[in-house]
Order: C-alpha cells, then structure tokens, then sequence
C-alpha cells in the first residue's frame, strides 16, 4: 500500500478556506498549542498523558464551544461525538501514540505499523456494531497528526469483505488475542495494490506564530484551525457551506413527496437514534393521498402506466419495489424541474433589471398541477413561434431543448395500451 500526503490546505473545503474564523478562535489556537506542545516535550510522560494532553488541547480550542464530547470509547484512545453525550455517535476516532514511540507511530514512508493497524481494527469494531456516522480517522503522537476521510478506510479495509471477515472473526475469537487480528490487518496492508490519502500536519511548525507577538503572521494558524475543527473533522455545515440545506425547507420538501427520513442499524432496521439515515416512502398509517408520490402511484396504477416503462423490471426485485422505485423517479424530476425554473426565472428577472412581468412561477400563473403540465410541455418544450394561443401569458418564458429529457416522463406522457392490465 502507498501513501499519498496531502496538506491541510489542499484538503479543506474550498468555501470554508475563504471562511472567517473569530479573533477569540484564533487567541484560544495561541494559548493552547504551546501548553500543549511543552507537555508533551517531557520523554518521561507516558502515552496515557500525551492523550489526555491532546484531548484537552482538542476540547479548549474547538468542541466545548461546538457542544461537541471529547473522550476515550473502550480501548479507542479518544473519539469525538457528534454531541454532547456519549450516547451521540462517535464521528471521529483517534490512535493517539508516545512521541518517542517512533516504531509504532505512522509516517507515510512505512505506513505498516502498530499505529494504523490499531486504527483499522478499531473502525471495523465500530462499524460491524453499526456506527455508520464515522468522518474522520486520526494518528497523532500530539505533535504530528495525520488525518483519514472515513471513505478511505470504508474502501481499503471495511469493503474488502473477506479481509474483514477474518479480522472480526479473530478479533472475536476468546482463544485468539488480538496480535492475531494485527497479524491479519498487517498481511493486508502489505498486499494492498492501492493508496491511501492522508491529511499531514506537524504542529509544531505553527509554535512560532503563536509566540511571535505579530498579529500579522495570525494568519498562518488559520489553517491549523480549520482542518481540526467540526465542519472538516466532522463534517458540519458552516455559514457558507454551499451543501447546507435549510432544515425547515428540507423537511417540507420530505412532506410534499410523500417520504420520510429514518434511522437504521447496519441491519436496516429502524432505532431512534445514531445510525445510518435513510429515507423511505412515508409508512402506511401516515400517508396523505395528496402528496407527490402517492398522487403518481395512484394515477399510474389506475391509469396502467407503468405498461409504459420499456425497462420496468429493472426498477427493482419485486412490483411494488418498482412502482415505487419509478414513481419517485418521476417525482424527482418534476421537483429538479421546479427548481431549476425557479433559478431561471430569478435570472430573467434581474437580467431585466427586476421586471416582475418576467415571473411565470407565480400563484396567479401556476394555479393547480394542470397549469404546470402545460408549461412543461406546451411551453418550455416548444419553439416560441409554434406555441399556441392559449399559453401567450407565458409569452416571455424561453425554449428550452426536450432533447435532455428523462425516459421515464416520456413514458408517462406515451398513450397508454388500454389492453394491457396489471
């Protein structure tokens, strides 16, 4: 296995590089990382210190103001919750090593040591127990701090699926230790054809801005904040994350589909807390026949609609699996549509200087589902000069090609077989 370094700049988000972090984030940085790096500076404290120096150092800087738990999990030397209990989801996991523990201390030069072989167990540990919230892996002797994107770890070792049953098979063995399951996780890593990416940072090459007395050189700690702080380490959204979506808008979009957001053990059944979140049609006793999808599942079912789906059986293993596959399909491309016009029409409408005669999603144009049908299809989908009369008030909305068309709205618009029957 190779190892490919990357620095903490080339790995930060593009939006959150240009975010602004607080004069108080940026004193806390100062204050803290030389406490830290002269605690660790003594050969005789042990690695159980050095730990607890790192966390400390983790908790003072970012997550006690990010409601965030710092703290050790079984034999993980430290984790970071996505919360402020224990009982929250481990999203970091953290192999903390001695600074003069050179052997066992990862470097990208030999990547094969006790280090990340200790790491790799502990993430398959905590993923067959079904933890699917993990961001980011660490190896840290407190001064050198090598980071690990969980998808990683996800495709070299947890996706090997014969690797990891043998790992967990010895690790779960009473009469095998764990230098069985090293044994295992080392062959591995040697065989590996592959490489992994890792986030390098060596701290102490920052001491020197946080002791020069220039607040002009602040500004080459900015970095070192980022990349150990919650919206990279964890993965939270920060003010200008493009990704963030509006909780509010997020869940009435659920509400008008038809669909619902859930959590899952790694065994895909239900549990109200931690795990993976998936989302699923809305269960039985709570749907509303006026939303999205149950609208399409019924019009296409009594209208024999999904006759004209030419690829139907691949939508799923059973009928209902693929009436429901196709009909959130189909709903998924009106609401891109939707969205996409919005976007259009606040373009047009500044381009001409905020003309509001440019607005065609208004309430007074777009009454019911019916006047939307015809402005997919008898206006954006036609030539300005082959519309019909009746759709004039729409004068000022563009053409827009059909050509891009997904097969699936097609097919809906196809006439139906009055033959065929479910």
């Amino acid at each position: 296995m190779n190892v490919t370094p990357h620095t903490p700049t080339k790995s930060l988000n593009a939006a959150y590089r240009k975010e602004k972090i607080s004069r108080q984030a940026i004193d806390r940085l100062k204050t803290q990382l030389p406490l830290l790096l002269d605690r660790i500076g003594n050969p005789a404290e042990s690695e159980e210190n050095h730990k607890q120096h790192f966390m400390s150092f983790l908790q003072e800087v970012w997550y006690r103001e990010a409601d965030c738990l710092v703290a050790t999990k079984g034999r993980i030397d430290a984790v970071i919750h996505d919360g402020s209990r224990a009982r929250d989801p481990v999203s970091v996991m953290i192999e903390a090593k001695q600074k003069i523990n050179h052997d066992q201390m990862f470097h990208p030069r030999r990547p094969n040591v006790k280090g990340l072989q200790q790491l790799v167990l502990y993430f398959l540990r905590e993923r067959a127990a079904g933890n699917t919230a993990i961001k980011t892996l660490m190896i840290t002797d407190a001064d050198e701090v090598y980071l690990f994107a969980d998808r990683e770890f996800e495709r070299l070792f947890w996706e090997k699926k014969r690797f990891r049953q043998r790992v967990l098979a010895a690790d779960a063995d009473a009469g095998k230790t764990n230098d069985t399951a090293y044994g295992i996780i080392r062959d591995h890593i040697d065989q590996l054809d592959d490489t992994l990416h890792a986030t390098a940072l060596h701290l102490t090459l920052f001491r020197k801005y946080c002791e020069d007395g220039d607040p002009t050189t602040d500004d080459q700690l900015l970095t070192v904040y980022k990349i150990l702080s919650p919206p990279h380490l964890l993965r939270r959204p920060f003010a200008n994350d493009s990704n963030k979506l509006d909780k509010g808008f997020y869940r009435e979009l659920l509400h008008i589909i038809g669909l619902e957001e859930v959590s899952v053990d790694s065994n895909g059944k239900e549990k109200k807390n931690g795990g993976k979140k998936i989302i699923q049609r809305v269960r039985e006793a709570n749907r509303l026949p006026a939303s999205l999808l149950e609208n399409v599942l019924d019009m296409a079912t009594t209208e024999h609609r999904f006759r004209n789906v030419t690829d139907f059986a691949s939508y799923g293993n059973s009928r209902e699996e693929r009436e429901f596959a196709v009909a959130l399909e189909l709903c998924i491309t009106w609401v891109n549509r939707v969205l996409f016009l919005k976007l259009l029409e606040s373009q047009l409408v500044g381009y001409h200087g905020g003309n509001e005669r440019y607005r065609f999603l208004s309430a007074a144009s777009i009454q019911d589902y019916d006047a939307l049908n015809v402005l997919f299809f008898q206006v954006l989908a036609v030539p300005t000069g082959q519309r019909k009369s009746t759709v004039a008030n729409f004068g000022r909305v563009p053409y827009l090609n059909r050509g891009s068309e997904k097969r699936i709205t097609v097919a809906f618009q196809a006439p139906v077989d009055p033959s065929w029957k479910r």
